[in-house]
């Protein structure tokens, strides 16, 4: 296509280009979730439309109420302001609860009820209507429940666990919120308290469930994990033992990644100081030694808190961490990447970040999108105000980013419990609990804030950069949202082609 040709469509499409919600200034950020009293414990999951839900407690006079909006891809609210009322509940404290969302884009989310005596699951549709009715379905049918968690499943359903005494208990919920598992599926261990970690998607209707085994609280704490199938069996052979060989920090129950093929990626520290990652195939093999490659092997530092992100092309694993000296008074953040077969890829000493101060550095969470691996994590600028920030790397642990660390949330504020997801396209999302609310902000792939409608190479300018690379991936069927579909509907033609016609000589903030 000529220049003048160009130049004609544009004038034919020209028009403003309207800002998303997803603010371009990161002294400002966008509020989720501001409501009169605290809004706590924020979670992020994907949404339909490449959007995003969060979900968190708000803390009103009677009681925490359980609350969810969907921002679409831009960052504008799908739903009310402050979102739809999911469980009108009369806690006056909170305990962990779960968030996910199947393919089609609906959110489960599952949690306590009753005084603690249920837990229910509800799920929320992406015009906020809830099919399973107010408060949800119950989930439990007896016993006690503690800390529910929940995982969306590829057959339209989802999974809710939770405990139950010295026991995890387990039931699956088909789409119209039916109990498929009976009185539900119980994992016990004789001898052992067994406290459910996580819950996710494996593909074909199956989960991966991790726990905690322990014999009281001085006890050894060891990390486990076994596949369940849609009728609630077990498919591996016999449970991983991820961890047995020391002992995890009390409290700490780690959370860990599918890897797209029916396994998982898991990330943990002890209570040595010492953190690992290990990856279990989709048949429950290690993939590396038993109980996993450590992220450093040096004796004179300390290493708490882990996350990590995980490249699928190649099966390599970026791990980022809390790094201090032995008193714990110094605090930096390190990174080391490992291949697919577990070797350590810089050095055996890892990748300094940022290096040791006495300023607190916490709420670690990674995604790996558009060939760079994202942390986002808060760094204390006094003892009771943080700022957000980020880093993006290459496999070399080179920045994708000129600035970095990148400031995303730069206006001191009480910051933490922080959640991250990635998008097709390269961006990442992070949501944390601000002060007393819920405020987000999304970073896209060349370190750019905010929204700018048809810029297809993200440099904050539409013009004839954006049309080529819309023309070269013409008639594409890609993941929906990725590189130049605009309109996040996994086929790249016409549609963004408009996108950038109208909004052709435009530039972002």
């Amino acid at each position: 296509m000529n220049s003048r040709a160009v130049f004609a469509l544009a004038t034919l499409f020209a028009g403003p280009a309207a800002m998303g919600a997803w603010n371009s200034d990161p002294a400002v950020n966008i509020s989720i979730a501001d409501g009169a009293s605290d809004q706590a414990q924020p979670k992020i999951a994907p949404g339909a439309d490449c959007g995003s839900w969060v979900s968190w407690f708000d803390g009103i006079a009677t009681g925490y109420d359980v609350r969810v909006q969907l921002l679409d891809a831009d960052g504008n609210e799908v739903l009310a302001h402050n979102g739809v009322l999911v469980a009108d509940r009369n806690f006056s404290s909170t305990q962990d609860y779960g968030l996910s969302s199947d393919p089609s884009g609906n959110a489960f989310l599952a949690y306590r009820f009753n005084n603690g005596a249920e837990v229910r699951a509800a799920k929320v549709l992406p015009d906020g209507s809830m099919p399973w009715g107010a408060n949800g379905v119950i989930a439990n049918t007896s016993g006690t429940a503690t800390s529910p968690r929940c995982g969306g499943t590829s057959d339209g359903g989802v999974v809710v666990g939770w405990g139950n005494g010295a026991d995890t208990m387990l039931q699956k919920l088909d789409a119209n919120g039916v109990a498929q598992w009976g009185a539900g599926v119980t994992v016990s261990t004789a001898g052992f308290q067994v406290l459910l970690s996580d819950i996710r998607d494996a593909g074909n209707g199956d989960v991966i469930v991790s726990w905690v085994e322990q014999t009281g609280f001085a006890g050894a704490k060891h990390l486990w994990a076994q596949k369940f199938d849609s009728t609630g069996a077990e498919v591996w052979a016999s449970r991983v033992a991820v961890y047995d060989g020391g002992s995890l920090q009390f409290g700490n129950f780690p959370r860990f990644w599918t890897d797209g093929v029916g396994g998982g990626v898991f990330a943990w520290y002890d209570s040595s100081g010492t953190n690992f990652v290990q990856h279990v195939s989709s048949a429950g093999a290690e993939m590396f030694a038993h109980n996993g490659v450590a992220t450093e092997t040096g004796a004179g530092t300390r290493r708490y808190e882990i996350t990590a992100a995980y490249d699928q092309a190649t099966g390599d694993i970026y791990a980022f961490y809390r790094e201090t000296d032995a008193s714990q008074g110094m605090i930096g953040l390190s990174a080391q990447r490992f291949d697919a077969t577990g070797a350590r890829q810089w050095t055996d000493n890892g990748l300094s970040l940022v290096a040791m101060t006495s300023s607190d550095i916490g709420s670690l969470n990674a995604a790996f999108t558009d060939n760079s691996a994202k942390i986002i994590y808060t760094q204390a600028v006094s003892p009771t105000t943080d700022v957000l920030r980020a880093f993006a790397l290459d496999s070399t642990g080179a920045s994708d980013w000129v600035a970095a660390p990148l400031g995303v949330s730069t206006v001191p504020a009480d910051m933490f419990r922080t959640g991250v997801i990635g998008a097709a396209d390269g961006e990442v999302r992070a949501i944390w609990q601000h002060n007393d609310d819920v405020h987000g902000q999304n970073v896209t792939r060349n370190a750019n804030f905010g929204v700018c409608p048809g810029d297809a190479t993200d440099n904050h300018m539409v013009d004839v950069d954006d049309l080529n690379l819309v023309l070269s991936s013409w008639g594409n069927t890609v993941p929906p949202g990725s590189i130049g579909d605009l309109v996040c509907d996994g086929v790249i033609d016409v549609d963004d082609l408009n996108q950038v016609l109208s909004n052709w000589g435009s530039s972002c903030p």
